[in-house]
Protein backbone atom coordinates (compact mmCIF):
# COMPACT_ATOMS: atom_id res chain seq x y z
CA UNK A 1 0.00 0.00 0.00
CA UNK A 2 0.96 3.48 -0.95
CA UNK A 3 -0.05 6.34 2.01
CA UNK A 4 -0.24 9.65 -0.08
CA UNK A 5 -0.03 12.29 2.70
CA UNK A 6 2.13 12.91 5.31
CA UNK A 7 0.26 14.98 7.89
CA UNK A 8 -1.07 13.67 11.86
CA UNK A 9 -4.12 11.86 9.94
CA UNK A 10 -1.38 9.21 7.34
CA UNK A 11 0.73 9.06 10.84
CA UNK A 12 -2.44 7.52 12.38
CA UNK A 13 -3.47 5.64 9.59
CA UNK A 14 -0.53 4.42 9.17
CA UNK A 15 0.43 3.12 12.93
CA UNK A 16 -2.82 1.33 12.30
CA UNK A 17 -1.97 -0.65 9.14
CA UNK A 18 1.05 -1.64 10.44
CA UNK A 19 -1.62 -3.49 13.04
CA UNK A 20 -2.99 -5.77 10.08
CA UNK A 21 -1.44 -8.75 9.34
CA UNK A 22 -0.29 -9.01 5.41
CA UNK A 23 -1.07 -5.28 5.43
CA UNK A 24 2.33 -3.51 4.31
CA UNK A 25 2.85 -0.03 3.71
CA UNK A 26 5.27 0.35 0.57
CA UNK A 27 5.40 4.06 0.07
CA UNK A 28 4.99 7.36 0.93
CA UNK A 29 3.99 10.59 -1.01
CA UNK A 30 3.41 14.03 -0.45
CA UNK A 31 4.16 17.38 -1.77
CA UNK A 32 5.68 18.26 1.68
CA UNK A 33 7.78 14.99 1.76
CA UNK A 34 11.11 17.36 2.47
CA UNK A 35 9.72 19.61 4.53
CA UNK A 36 8.79 17.55 7.28
CA UNK A 37 9.92 14.15 9.77
CA UNK A 38 8.64 11.22 7.98
CA UNK A 39 10.65 8.70 10.27
CA UNK A 40 7.35 7.75 12.29
CA UNK A 41 6.10 5.64 8.75
CA UNK A 42 9.02 3.38 8.74
CA UNK A 43 11.58 2.01 6.16
CA UNK A 44 9.16 2.96 3.20
CA UNK A 45 10.02 4.07 -0.34
CA UNK A 46 9.53 8.38 -0.32
CA UNK A 47 9.03 10.91 -3.24
CA UNK A 48 6.85 13.80 -3.75
CA UNK A 49 5.78 12.32 -7.53
CA UNK A 50 3.19 10.02 -6.89
CA UNK A 51 3.32 8.90 -10.39
CA UNK A 52 6.93 8.34 -9.89
CA UNK A 53 6.36 6.44 -6.67
CA UNK A 54 3.57 4.44 -8.02
CA UNK A 55 5.70 2.79 -10.81
CA UNK A 56 8.30 2.37 -8.66
CA UNK A 57 6.88 0.24 -6.34
CA UNK A 58 4.12 -0.97 -8.34
CA UNK A 59 1.39 -1.25 -4.77
CA UNK A 60 -2.21 -2.83 -5.26
CA UNK A 61 -4.13 -0.27 -3.12
CA UNK A 62 -3.47 3.43 -2.45
CA UNK A 63 -4.36 5.21 1.11
CA UNK A 64 -5.64 8.75 0.17
CA UNK A 65 -4.86 10.45 3.43
CA UNK A 66 -3.55 14.20 1.32
CA UNK A 67 -5.37 17.61 1.54
CA UNK A 68 -9.33 16.95 1.07
CA UNK A 69 -8.49 20.25 -2.35
CA UNK A 70 -6.14 17.38 -3.88
CA UNK A 71 -8.69 14.11 -2.80
CA UNK A 72 -10.64 14.46 -6.44
CA UNK A 73 -7.73 14.79 -9.08
CA UNK A 74 -5.56 12.28 -6.82
CA UNK A 75 -8.68 9.69 -7.11
CA UNK A 76 -9.14 10.17 -11.11
CA UNK A 77 -5.74 9.66 -11.21
CA UNK A 78 -5.45 6.47 -9.12
CA UNK A 79 -9.17 4.98 -11.20
CA UNK A 80 -7.19 5.93 -14.53
CA UNK A 81 -4.31 3.51 -13.08
CA UNK A 82 -6.33 0.99 -11.62
CA UNK A 83 -5.46 1.18 -8.02
CA UNK A 84 -8.10 0.75 -5.67
CA UNK A 85 -8.04 3.80 -2.71
CA UNK A 86 -9.17 4.21 0.65
CA UNK A 87 -10.04 8.10 1.18
CA UNK A 88 -9.94 10.05 4.11
CA UNK A 89 -12.89 12.22 4.50
CA UNK A 90 -13.96 14.33 3.53
CA UNK A 91 -14.27 12.45 0.51
CA UNK A 92 -13.88 15.31 -1.63
CA UNK A 93 -14.52 19.14 -1.34
CA UNK A 94 -17.64 19.95 -3.25
CA UNK A 95 -20.42 17.64 -3.87
CA UNK A 96 -20.21 17.96 -7.86
CA UNK A 97 -16.74 16.62 -7.15
CA UNK A 98 -18.04 13.72 -5.24
CA UNK A 99 -20.94 12.96 -7.48
CA UNK A 100 -18.15 13.01 -10.42
CA UNK A 101 -16.39 10.43 -8.54
CA UNK A 102 -19.50 8.20 -7.35
CA UNK A 103 -20.60 8.37 -10.98
CA UNK A 104 -17.27 7.00 -12.80
CA UNK A 105 -17.14 3.38 -14.05
CA UNK A 106 -14.78 2.31 -11.81
CA UNK A 107 -16.11 3.94 -8.68
CA UNK A 108 -16.09 0.98 -7.00
CA UNK A 109 -12.59 1.18 -6.38
CA UNK A 110 -12.88 3.96 -4.14
CA UNK A 111 -13.95 3.70 -0.29
CA UNK A 112 -14.01 6.78 1.96
CA UNK A 113 -12.73 5.90 5.31
CA UNK A 114 -15.94 6.07 7.63
CA UNK A 115 -14.32 3.43 10.05
CA UNK A 116 -17.00 4.12 12.45
CA UNK A 117 -20.08 2.16 10.54
CA UNK A 118 -17.72 -0.82 11.47
CA UNK A 119 -17.27 -0.78 14.74
CA UNK A 120 -18.53 -3.69 17.04
CA UNK A 121 -22.58 -3.60 17.32
CA UNK A 122 -23.28 -0.88 14.79
CA UNK A 123 -24.82 -2.84 12.00
CA UNK A 124 -26.57 -4.61 14.91
CA UNK A 125 -28.17 -1.09 16.42
CA UNK A 126 -28.94 -0.43 12.81
CA UNK A 127 -30.65 -3.45 12.37
CA UNK A 128 -32.53 -3.44 15.44
CA UNK A 129 -33.70 0.05 14.38
CA UNK A 130 -35.37 -1.35 11.49
CA UNK A 131 -36.83 -3.96 12.96
CA UNK A 132 -38.29 -1.78 16.17
CA UNK A 133 -39.57 0.77 13.58
CA UNK A 134 -41.32 -1.45 11.35
CA UNK A 135 -40.25 0.50 8.23
CA UNK A 136 -38.03 3.38 6.71
CA UNK A 137 -37.07 5.83 8.89
CA UNK A 138 -37.81 9.03 7.04
CA UNK A 139 -36.30 11.42 8.77
CA UNK A 140 -33.92 12.12 11.68
CA UNK A 141 -32.57 15.06 13.92
CA UNK A 142 -29.00 15.31 15.68
CA UNK A 143 -28.21 17.83 17.95
CA UNK A 144 -24.61 16.98 19.34
CA UNK A 145 -24.73 19.57 23.13
CA UNK A 146 -20.47 19.84 23.63
CA UNK A 147 -20.08 22.76 26.22
CA UNK A 148 -16.42 23.86 26.32
CA UNK A 149 -14.88 21.21 28.87
CA UNK A 150 -17.22 18.20 28.00
CA UNK A 151 -15.06 14.88 27.22
CA UNK A 152 -16.43 14.64 23.69
CA UNK A 153 -16.05 18.92 22.88
CA UNK A 154 -13.50 19.31 20.58
CA UNK A 155 -10.07 19.92 21.34
CA UNK A 156 -10.06 22.95 19.62
CA UNK A 157 -12.89 25.19 18.69
CA UNK A 158 -11.63 25.99 14.97
CA UNK A 159 -14.20 26.06 12.52
CA UNK A 160 -12.76 22.56 10.75
CA UNK A 161 -13.41 20.55 13.98
CA UNK A 162 -16.36 21.78 14.72
CA UNK A 163 -17.36 20.80 11.42
CA UNK A 164 -15.78 17.79 11.26
CA UNK A 165 -17.86 16.81 14.70
CA UNK A 166 -21.13 17.24 12.99
CA UNK A 167 -20.20 15.54 9.58
CA UNK A 168 -19.33 12.63 11.89
CA UNK A 169 -22.30 13.13 13.57
CA UNK A 170 -24.75 13.47 10.80
CA UNK A 171 -23.14 10.63 8.63
CA UNK A 172 -23.19 8.32 11.31
CA UNK A 173 -26.95 8.54 11.79
CA UNK A 174 -27.54 8.44 8.21
CA UNK A 175 -25.83 5.77 7.85
CA UNK A 176 -27.58 4.13 10.78
CA UNK A 177 -30.95 5.04 9.58
CA UNK A 178 -30.06 4.19 5.93
CA UNK A 179 -30.27 5.70 2.34
CA UNK A 180 -33.82 7.80 1.41
CA UNK A 181 -33.85 9.65 4.96
CA UNK A 182 -33.49 13.01 5.19
CA UNK A 183 -30.73 14.12 8.36
CA UNK A 184 -30.40 17.11 9.67
CA UNK A 185 -27.81 17.92 12.20
CA UNK A 186 -27.26 20.82 14.65
CA UNK A 187 -24.16 21.87 16.39
CA UNK A 188 -25.18 23.46 20.39
CA UNK A 189 -21.68 25.23 22.05
CA UNK A 190 -23.52 26.67 24.40
CA UNK A 191 -22.36 26.00 28.44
Amino acid sequence: VVMVGAGSQAQRLARAMAEVPGLRLVGLSSPHIDDRDTSSFGEVDRDADLERLLARSRPDAVVLAAATTAHHTLALRLLARGLPALIEKPFTRTLEQADELATHPDARQLMVAHTRCFAPGFLSLRQGLVDAHAGPVLRANYTLRAPSGAPHAPATWARDALLDTLYNAVYLLGALVGGGCVVEGELDLRA
